[in-house]
């Protein structure tokens, strides 16, 4: 992984852990766990987010403070800032202890101006919720409000605050699929919504939280779930590992290589994605009419993770994903294929606008290779070393088996060369291949170079 830790202070009261992303540039400050480290909630906890060029300078990032229940109390900006949180209390049931609300004032406390506030709002908070919210613990609302340059000056009331902005979220209450989300309706589907309601069946956001998915907006025959931003419907117990078919037609997906899942479902995570819709009516909210571009997704594995003298290969594709994109026509577009190692960090990407034609006739595909500790510069290790374009893959893929070697560019099982599948599925002097260079660990990409083919 791109990461370096640092200890300093060991056993004093000074105790710190810093982390260091090598790739991006982050800094993660946490107070020691050693019991001299006082006040005990802040122990093995974020003292300070930043970076770099930040340290570098000498300057301060953003420095977090705890409460006695070890949850973050304020935090501290570099422009000195303070961001305020505010927790439910013991009076408050099932939101007992849940985050209430976010204040960002633009000074060193919370005497200066409020210029903007985040409220959280969750099922049991709701009078009257309707059967179709969700259940207990669910977070259902988030209200977004920030001061406006006329806004009154003077006051810190957050009524003050004139933009607002109002999120619902609505989940699956069935026990195989409880809490799982089930649509999200953005800003602009809500104010849309209390538009064309016009004060019939709701005045204000809140409103909308005791309305039932098929209940009617305004005097028309739209239904609340038709206003949806995003819907998404899950795998449930029972449902076939490895479909027959697919919205191209019948066939197999095992041609990408893997095996299906163990499991799509499972009791404490319940099931995985199975469709997204995107800009369109709920499709799960009762049988309303898909309107929206939408998501198809199926998903393949390869085995357990791969140990290559006791580490982990960051080149293995473990898991990959499947996603066909269908139009507002119900017409299946696209399908990209991802393939990510076991840190979900991508490694193969390929999009197939015919995929049920063998070999494709478009496809384009893009790789990254990652530096391992089989490298001779310890600095490579989980760092991206290689970005290969469309280009660098043009006439490689040749049918199904070459598609399928090229989502297992790694394979352990190989008594020979573990990479032959990618050597095999990569152009050597053709194709834009972007290189990179890394000095020392802590250091961003010293250079940055571009070649034609892999081999160059």
């Amino acid at each position: 992984m791109p990461f370096v830790l640092e200890v300093s202070d060991a056993g004093t009261s000074d105790e710190l852990y810093t982390l260091t992303n090598t790739e991006s540039g982050s800094v993660s400050v946490f107070y020691g766990m050693h019991t001299a480290v006082t006040p005990e909630e802040n122990r093995g906890r974020l003292k300070e987010q930043t970076n770099r060029k930040l340290q570098a300078a000498g300057e301060v990032g953003i420095t977090y403070f705890y409460n006695t229940s070890g949850t973050v109390d304020w935090v501290m900006t570099p422009e000195d800032w303070h961001i305020d949180y505010e927790y439910f209390d013991v009076t408050a049931g099932q939101d007992d202890g849940r985050l209430k609300s976010i204040s960002v004032y633009a000074g060193d406390d919370t005497s200066a101006l409020l210029v903007q506030r985040a409220e959280y709002l969750y099922y049991d908070g709701v009078t009257s919720p309707s059967l179709d919210l969700g259940t207990s613990g669910d977070l259902v609302q988030v209200k977004i409000l920030k001061r406006a340059t006329d806004d009154d000056v003077v006051g810190n009331d957050p009524a003050d605050l004139s933009i607002v902005r109002t999120m619902q979220y609505r989940y699956y209450t069935s026990e195989e699929q409880e809490h799982k989300l089930k649509a999200v309706y953005e800003a602009e589907a809500i104010e849309r919504i209390l538009d064309a309601d016009g004060g019939t069946n709701a005045t204000d956001p809140e409103d909308l939280l005791e309305m039932d998915d098929l209940d009617n907006i305004g005097t028309g025959a739209e239904k609340l779930n038709q206003f949806s931003s995003r819907s998404f419907t899950h795998f449930e117990d029972g449902d076939p590992l490895t479909p027959a078919s697919t919205t191209w037609g019948t066939e197999s997906l095992s041609r990408y290589g893997g095996s299906s899942l163990a499991s799509q479902y499972d009791d404490v995570w319940g099931g995985t994605v199975t469709s997204e819709t995107i800009g369109g009516s709920c499709t799960v909210c009762n049988g309303a009419i898909n309107v929206g571009v939408k998501k198809e997704y199926y998903y393949r594995e390869h085995g357990s993770i791969a140990l290559d003298g006791g580490a982990s290969e960051p080149n293995q594709v473990l898991r990959i994903v499947i996603e066909d994109t269908i139009d507002s026509d119900n017409t299946a577009r696209y399908r990209t294929i991802t393939g990510i190692n076991h840190s979900g960090m991508w490694l193969r990407k390929a999009v197939i606008e015919d995929p049920l034609n063998s070999p494709p006739t478009k496809i384009w595909c893009e790789s990254r290779i990652f530096g391992d500790h089989n490298d001779a510069n310890d600095d490579n290790d989980w760092r991206v070393l290689e970005h290969r374009m469309p280009s660098a893959h043009d006439g490689q893929i040749v049918d199904d088996d070459a598609l399928a070697d090229f989502l297992n560019p790694y394979d352990p099982d190989s008594t020979g060369n573990k990479f032959l599948n990618d050597a095999n599925t990569v152009n050597a002097e053709d194709g834009v291949v972007y290189h990179y260079e890394y000095e020392s660990a802590g250091q961003r990409p010293t250079a940055k170079l571009v070649s034609e083919g892999a081999g160059s």
